[in-house]
């Protein structure tokens, strides 16, 4: 039986009252929550709640009081997005705020006056503001800094009733370094991000990233930026120039893209998203090169499952001396839509087959994302599919858990699982870090809110979590931020 869906955390502006943010490019969008009381993991309330659990003090005179916000009074690790919403006890008047709300940080102590709007579900209570642009930067709040917002003593409500002192809030944003590296080796088409620490017991201590270069007219460019003792980047180098024609369907003139990287042990998989196909190479364990050495394409069976169709994710799962694949498919290339999760077996009577079906499990959109973890003696693999994160038994496919991410279609997402089991979901808009444990949906761990995290590379250095990630189909610009869990 299939746990009931939880409403969750969709971002850190969404703590008190799932006002939900999004970045679409340099573009902001707010989708209100579904006002209910949160689940596990869940966040309650709407745009339009009236209250949170900052602290905003007692009453100041006869005027409007500040009893909420979002971001709330107090909290660390706030949204990037430019904007938030402040919540009084009373109706207020939208024209009566301009003016009267100003927002300051350390570098800017006298501060900006915000424009003011409406908020998007239209609660009387409730002014969004937008933080001016001087305090900002690519249209992002700075990461690491303290924002001051003060709401003028005078701003009335529409009795003009006013108050004795200014009321304000303060919050601060998450820290995260955004220029960890840079370089031109890749210029355009970033699409897999993949951490290595070791190889069979070897330090290597690398990130390999593939994508478009200047060097490979055949496939893209594969690098490594090797970290030294320090986990310092000392540079790029070349670890493979994959050539894609003939491999799958592929031609001359095919694209040449690749959507995606996964890693099992000494060997990187690279997706070869408009050939229906994958390449395995091989990690030479000294010097971190890649050696192609074969692939997967052309499943022996019928219609529509005679290809890896869009294929830009899998997971390898041991099995004795050998592997389990399965193949997830995504937005990139052509073919029909499979019937469900292809693996192969390579040492089996019957190598190809369906492991679970799609009727009834993720049928509501074409396209699905992998990703695996062992629990105990068990693998589990998580797929991802629309709003939906389902947890399944390798043994057998059955549903361990799930999670309805509301507002959602996950698309590329970044996913990864860190030694403890905890699963990483990177989108346009944010990362998300959940607990699968339970049976009635994820719990919420933690939530990084205003960049692009659907290319994500973990490294784990005791209770912290080191996430290295890249505008998904940028150039290669890595950005780094460490996670206490």
């Amino acid at each position: 039986m299939r746990p009931a869906t939880t409403p969750i955390l969709l971002s850190l502006t969404c703590l008190a009252f799932v006002a939900c943010t999004s970045i679409l490019g340099n573009d902001f969008e707010v989708v209100a929550g579904d006002g209910g009381t949160g689940g596990t993991g869940g966040g309650g309330g709407s745009v339009g709640g009236t209250g949170g659990t900052g602290n905003y003090g007692g009453s100041t005179g006869d005027g409007p009081q500040l009893v909420g916000s979002s971001p709330e009074n107090g909290e660390e690790n706030a949204s990037l997005v430019p904007f938030g919403h402040l919540f009084f006890d009373r109706p207020v008047n939208v024209g009566d705020a301009t003016g009267k709300i100003r927002v300051s940080h350390v570098d800017r102590p006298d501060g900006e006056v915000a424009q003011v709007e409406a908020c998007p579900d239209a609660n009387p209570s409730c002014i969004r503001y937008v933080v001016p642009t001087p305090l900002t930067q690519d249209a992002r709040l700075l990461g690491g800094m303290t924002y001051t917002v003060v709401v003028d003593r005078t701003f009335p409500d529409p009795d003009d009733n006013t108050n004795d002192v200014d009321a304000s809030i303060a919050f601060t944003t998450f820290g995260y370094n955004p220029d960890f590296f840079s370089d031109m080796a890749i210029n355009d088409e970033l699409g897999g991000l993949v951490y290595v620490g070791q190889v069979g017991g070897t330090p290597l201590n690398t990130i390999y990233a593939s994508g478009e270069g200047f060097l490979n007219n055949s496939g893209p460019d594969v690098v490594q930026v090797p970290l030294d003792g320090n986990f310092h980047p000392t540079g790029v180098q070349a670890a493979a120039s994959p050539n894609f024609n003939g491999v799958g369907t592929c031609n001359n003139n095919a694209p040449h893209e690749s959507y995606g990287l996964d890693r099992a042990g000494d060997r990187l998989f690279l997706a070869v998203n408009f050939c229906a196909a994958v390449m395995q190479l091989t990690i030479d364990s000294d010097t971190g090169v890649l050696d192609p050495n074969g692939g997967f394409s052309n499943p022996s069976l019928p219609s529509p499952n005679d290809g890896l169709y869009r294929v830009d994710s899998m997971v390898a799962i041991p099995d004795g001396n050998n592997f389990l694949y399965y193949f997830g498919s995504g937005i990139h290339g052509s073919g029909p839509v499979v019937d469900g999760v292809l693996w192969y077996r390579p040492l089996y009577m019957v190598p190809w087959e369906i492991w679970v079906g799609r009727e009834g499990l993720f049928d509501t959109v074409s396209e699905f994302y992998l990703t695996a973890t062992q629990e105990g003696s068990d693998w589990v693999i998580y797929l991802v599919s629309g709003d939906t994160i389902l947890k399944l038994a390798q043994a057998d496919g059955t549903e361990l858990n799930r999670q309805v991410v509301e507002g959602k279609s996950f698309q590329n997402p970044g996913l990864q699982v860190d030694s403890a089991g905890r699963l990483y979901v990177g989108d346009e808009h944010e990362l998300v870090v959940y607990d699968t444990h339970g049976f009635n949906g994820f719990s919420v761990l933690a939530v990084r809110n205003g960049l692009d995290f659907r290319r994500i590379a973990l490294r784990e250095e005791g209770s912290l979590v080191h996430v290295y990630f890249n505008d998904f189909r940028g150039p290669l610009h890595l950005k780094h931020l460490v996670l206490e869990l």
